[in-house]
Parts: C-alpha cells; structure tokens; sequence
C-alpha cells in the first residue's frame, strides 16, 4: 500500500533503474530525436567517459531554439544541460521528494545511492504508484488519466 512515507528507492525498483542517456558531445537533434523516441521529458547526459554531467529536459530544447532558432545545428547537449542538479537519495520519502519538486518547480529528480545516480523518478512515477495502490479506483474508467493529473499538479 501507498503512503507518502515510502521510500521514493521503492519507486525506482518497481519501475526498474535504466534510465534514456546521452552524452554532452552530442547535438540537440538528437537529443530531441531520442526524447520523442521514448517518449519522455528528461534525459541524463553523460560525458564519454560515462560520468554523470548534468540533465536536459525538453523544455531546455525548446528554450533553445526559441532564443536562437538560427544557430540550432550548432547547440550541443553539453551547451545547455544542467549541471547543478538537485537530487534525492533511495531513503528519502515520496512526501519529501514531492515538496522538493512543488518547492523549486521540478517535474524530475534523480535519485542518488552512494553517490552514483539510480534513476529519476517524475510526478507522474509518484502518480501511478499511488493510483495502483488504491483500491476500486480506476481513472481510465473516469476518461482521466495519471499523465494528465500530473501535468496539473
């Protein structure tokens, strides 16, 4: 059963630790490209070595080429991610993590273990996992769905 003391690490084991990188070298085409692909809002960028660099969402994409629409062949990943990064570790609670996303804006947040990144868990992560847990509650059944709630909150 769902309650906001579980451990936000629960999350990123039920939905498993892979996580959609790329690596600062390369174009925002194809970041865009890899983000449409999978059809997800965030990526993790890595440097060649495979090191954690930072996070780019497509909402950065955007900002880019609104700014300068001229210059977009030219913008790498590593131009734009972000590099100061607030994270969470597997021990902190989904009630915590949520007020942190709330607090600074934030749709994502990696999760941490030992300093190495885990995954990234998102409102919509939280979402479902507390919807699954209710039981009777079917929100297909209402015509709404966890990806929209989340998009609210």
């Amino acid at each position: 059963m769902f309650d906001g003391d579980t451990p936000v690490g629960d999350i990123i084991r039920d939905k498993g630790d892979s996580m959609i990188t790329v690596e600062e070298s390369q174009s925002i085409s194809t970041a865009a490209q890899v983000l449409t692909h999978h059809r997800i809002g965030l990526l993790v960028v890595m440097s060649t070595e495979r090191k954690f660099v930072g996070l780019l969402s497509e909402r950065d994409i955007v900002r880019a080429v609104a700014k300068s629409p001229e210059k977009i062949s030219e913008i790498l990943v590593g131009d734009l991610v972000t590099r100061n990064v607030t994270a969470c570790d597997m021990r902190a609670t989904v009630d915590d993590v949520l007020d942190t996303m709330r607090e600074n804006g934030f749709r994502h947040i990696p999760v941490v273990d030992g300093g190495k990144i885990k995954g990234i868990i998102s409102r919509t992560d939280v979402l479902r996992r507390r919807w699954t847990d209710l039981p009777g509650d079917d929100l297909a059944e209402d015509g709404i769905s966890v990806d929209e709630i989340a998009s609210i909150i």
